[in-house]
């Protein structure tokens, strides 16, 4: 079974998480606010928002067991 993560690594791993939507803003403005964006580009946005996404859940699922466990550093 694995351990509950302490409340540093989930203020951690939010923190990554919100960076990589701070990324994907970017990405957003450069190549599609120009309308220079390909299919490629729009495949390449896709599969990070599905891994932001997976991540994000798996935060979610951490944050439960967390909450169930308590505060531990």
């Amino acid at each position: 079974m694995e351990k509950t993560k302490t409340i540093d690594q989930l203020t951690a791993d939010a923190a990554y998480i919100r960076n990589a939507l701070l990324g994907v803003e970017d990405i957003i403005e450069f190549r599609f606010s120009g309308g220079v964006a390909s299919l490629k580009d729009t495949n390449k946005l896709n599969g990070v928002l599905t891994a932001i996404g997976c991540l994000a859940k798996q935060h979610e699922q951490d944050l439960i067991e967390f909450g169930k466990e308590g505060i531990s550093r």
